[in-house]
Formats: C-alpha cells, structure tokens, sequence
C-alpha cells in the first residue's frame, strides 16, 4: 500500500480532489442507512405514505450523487495511474537506451527484460481502481463515529472488528515476503531459458539443447508453481481471514445489538441501520487485505526497477562539438577490466593512429579487439586510460559529434526495430532514396535489395534476423558509410562475405583509403593486413584474457 500512497502525494492536487470525492462518496453513503431507520421507525410505526416516498426520494438522489462521485473518483485516479504509469515505464525504457554499455552488460539481458515487463504488469495492480478505493480509508471513522452516537457499545465492537482485519492484512503481507522474493527470481529463470528456445533455435536442435532445455524449464515450472502456491495461500489465507472476521463482527453487531433492544436502549431500525454502515466501515478494509499479495509483489517489483534506476547514470548528451574533425585519435595508457575479471581485457595500451591511417587491430580470440573498437567509439569507457580525438579526451565530445565523426561497423550487427530505410535514415536524415541504393550497391547489396519486393520497406525486427547473415553485414556496412565519417571503425568487415562480396570490400577499403579517411580495422584477413600502416596486435602485448 506504501508504493500507492507515495505516487499519490507526489500530485497533491488531484490527492485533494480524489480526497473531497471519496467525502462526498462516504457522505452520501450514510443515506441508504438513515433510509432504513427512519422507514423503519417512522413508516413502519405511522403509515404515511409521503414519509415513505420522501424518504425514497431524498435516498435515490443520494445514490445518484454518489454514482457521479465514484465516477469523478475513478477519472481521478486513473488520471493519476496514467501518468504513473506512463513517466514509469517511459523513464525505465529510457535508462536502457541511454545507459552505458558496461553497465547494462553487468546485467543479463533476461533479467533486464523481465524487469521492464514487471513494471508493464505491475501498473495493473496500481490501477484507477485500486487507488480510488484507498481513498476511502481515511473516512472510515466517519462510520465509526455515527455508530457511536446510535449505540457506543456497537461503534467498540465495530472498532474492534476493523482492527483484527488490519492485523490480518499486515501478517498476510508479512507471509508474502519469501515468496515474492522467490517469484522475482524464478520469472528471471524463466526468461533466460525462453529466450535461449527463441533465439538460439539452431543450437537447440542441432547441439542437443532440447533435453537440457526441457530439464530446466521443467524444473523451473515446477518450482514456479509451488511458489504460487504459497502466494496463494498466503494471500488467500489473509482474505479468508478478512471475511471471517467479517462475519464474526455482523454476528457480534446484532448479538450486542439484539441486547440493547431487548434493553429499550436501542430500536430496530438503528440496530439494522448500524450493520449497513459497519459494512460500509469493512468493505475497503477486507479490500485491502485481498489486495495485499498484489500490493506486495507491485512494491517488490517497483523496488527492484528504482534499485537499477539509482545505479544507472545516463550517459550526457552535452560536450565539445568541434567544427571539424580531422582524424586523428590518441590512445594513452588505455586499460580495461571487466568487474569481477583477475586479468584486464585491455592493460596499459598507448598508440597514436594519425589522421588517414590505415590500422589493424588483430590478435586471438579473446584478446579484447571487439571492445577496443567500442571503446575507440566511445560507446564504452575504459576503466584507466584516455582517448582522444583531434586531442580532444573521448568523455569531453558531445555523443551525437561523436555518432556523426566515427562511423561504426560492430562485428555482430543489430538494427533498430524498423525499416532498412529507416535505419540508414537514423544515422543521416538527408539521405535520398538514389543516396541509399548507391551505399547498398557500394558494398554489394544492389542485387538483394532489387529483387526483394519490400526494397528498402524491407523490415528489419528481431535484429535483422531474417535476412541471410552475409547481406545483414552488408546493411551495417552501408550504415556506417551512410554519414560519410572521417574515422571508420569496422569490425571484421569480410566476416562471412563470399568471394565476391570479399573483393568488393577490399575495393570498397581502398577508396576510403584514398579519400582520406582514417581506417581502423578488426581483422585476422591477410590482405587487410597487408595494406596496413599500423598494427596493433593485442595477443602480442599480452593484454588478453
């Protein structure tokens, strides 16, 4: 219930209205038992029939009221779950877009993704419902107080009544602790080995996953269902509780009741009127005690997304932005070192590529090739070292100079999630529809994409994994021409290319050469190697892991 009364102060206004609603609502709810004393004790005595047909009359207009309020509140309330709902979730996607890489990868991916759907699922449990009905909390002593002055023995049993379901509720929540904990873990679980039956499907079928995968998940399922279980109990038991108690208090309300009319202290009419608004006073208490299992698992879940949130500093989209880039980058003394690693990938790494350089990055497996390029493009950062542009250290150049000035082509490509037009248009708005087939030819794509019916409407969801990997390298290869960079960063530009693509490359290489730009190239490809001016050699430095 915490999380929902902090999204609550943090609009103080629509608090106020939702507060004045949730009165009126309560006010008006008085009606229906007054309605049943005084026809029980005036009509029921007198017979006059204008009492009655006042007295109903007055009741429908109140009830009618009270329609109108309770919608007001739920406009109110969903009002406020949108906009909760909406910053949440929007602010969340947003980190993961903005984030460094080394801190996102110190996460797996399952457990990223399990965290967003979460909150998405989450924002039902804190719905316009749920938040209009705790609004009604903080008039249940109005109830309370109008027992008491019908009969104070019945407002004490009342009381009594109201704080054994608050008791119930509080231990119910108590009980959920372990297994939501548990729940968060097992749903991690349960993301990592679907994702593995999703995007590994070749490796399943051919390198005997299926029996493995199938263990685990089993297992997981089965683990999932016991933890359910016991949600299921613990937030059961804790509404069971809450309707026993419920009865208990009725049959106590008109045992006592039943005494003080026996007594002449107390008349029908208001010991019947009395049970109608004690069960005004434990609806949203017995309410919230059913709540209190998704109440508990939305609060673990939200804790969990600004946990990550606190830990993510996003990187600034501020900096030098020079009017001209010439080339030329300085690595001083570069390392980096994996959190947990003994070894750095990259120790100690000085080089200066000048401006029009041709220079290879080669060295085993392993030895850091990858995450030098991504590091030389600033989209990671060493943890020792400085690199620099045009003299200019990496962290002080705006990102999107940087984007423009280094074009990038990473050894495994992904594409946003859209067009093939739309992803060359990301990285260079101008670019005309001739501009774009050109690129594509340039790196021997023409072919592919004349006699493909989408052309460059061709999607490119789910990484471009639909399209065969030779020419997916060839888009990520256009891309990173596609803003003309003076540094061209490209990692194993010939992997998994034929022959022919292969040399279209080399000739592609060549002209980048003669115009000027700085190459810097991963690649174990001998005639890469050959045309190199400057090689760095990471196996040979003895920098990987």
């Amino acid at each position: 219930m915490r999380v929902v009364w902090e999204r609550l102060r943090r609009h103080p206004g629509a608090l106020t209205r939702l507060l004045f609603a949730a009165l009126m609502i309560n006010m008006l709810g008085i009606a229906s038992s007054l309605y049943t004393i005084q026809v029980l004790n005036r009509y029921v005595v007198y017979g006059v029939t204008g009492t009655l047909l006042t007295l109903t009359g007055g009741v429908v207009l109140a009830i009618l009221g009270e329609l109108v309020f309770r919608s007001v509140r739920l406009s109110l309330a969903a009002e406020i779950s949108r906009d909760e709902e909406t910053r949440l979730t929007i602010g969340l996607f947003g980190l993961l877009l903005t984030a460094p890489l080394e801190t996102l990868r110190q996460r797996p991916v399952e457990e990223l993704e399990a965290l967003v759907r979460g909150v998405e699922q989450e924002a039902n449990t804190l719905g316009a419902a749920n938040i209009a009905a705790l609004t009604d909390l903080p008039y249940l002593a109005l109830f309370v107080g109008i027992i008491a002055l019908l009969a104070p023995s019945l407002a004490l049993v009342t009381l009594l009544v109201m704080l054994l379901l608050v008791a119930a509720g509080w231990f119910g929540q108590r009980r959920m602790n372990v297994p939501v904990r548990a729940w968060h873990a097992i749903n991690q679980r349960q993301s990592g080995l679907l994702a593995t039956a999703l995007r590994a499907p070749e490796s399943v079928r051919h390198f005997g996953g299926r029996e493995l995968l199938m263990g685990g998940w089993s297992q997981v399922v089965h683990e999932a269902a016991h933890i359910r279980r016991r949600m299921a109990l613990a937030g059961g038991g804790a509404a069971s509780w809450a309707q026993a108690l419920q009865s208990v208090g009725n049959v106590a309300l008109t045992g006592v009741g039943a005494l003080l009319v026996v007594d002449g202290r107390l008349d029908v009419g208001s010991l019947i009127g009395v049970n109608i608004l004690a069960g005004r006073a434990f609806g949203p208490i017995g309410r919230l005690v059913t709540l209190a299992e998704a109440f508990k698992k939305a609060e673990s879940t939200l804790r969990a997304a600004r946990e990550f949130a606190r830990g993510v500093e996003p990187e600034s989209e501020s900096g030098s932005a020079p009017t001209a880039c010439r080339g030329d980058l300085s690595l001083r003394e570069v390392t980096m070192q994996w959190p947990g690693r003994p070894v750095a990938l990259i120790r100690a790494l000085s080089v200066e590529i000048p401006a029009g350089t041709i220079c290879v990055v080669t060295g085993p497996n392993g030895s850091g090739k990858s995450t030098l390029l991504a590091l030389m493009t600033g989209l990671m950062r060493p943890t020792g070292g400085q690199i620099l542009v045009d003299g200019i250290e990496m962290r002080q150049l705006a990102p999107e100079w940087r984007r423009r000035r280094l074009g990038y082509l990473p050894q495994e490509p992904t594409f946003l999630d859209g067009s093939l037009r739309e992803n060359l248009l990301a990285v260079e708005g101008s670019l005309d529809e001739e501009r774009m087939r050109a690129l594509l030819t340039s790196v021997g794509a023409g072919r592919f994409l004349a006699e493909h019916p989408a052309g460059l409407d061709l999607a490119l969801g789910h990484d471009g994994r639909e399209v065969p990997p030779g020419i997916r390298r060839r888009f990520a290869l256009a891309r990173a021409l596609a803003g003309d960079a003076p540094v061209m960063l490209l990692d194993e530009p010939t992997e998994g290319l034929d022959r022919e693509a292969t040399t279209q490359v080399y000739g592609l290489l060549i002209e980048l050469a003669r115009r000027g730009k700085t190459l810097i190239i991963a690649s174990h490809d001998e005639s890469i190697l050959q045309g190199a001016g400057r090689v760095i050699d990471l196996g040979r430095r003895g920098g990987g892991s």
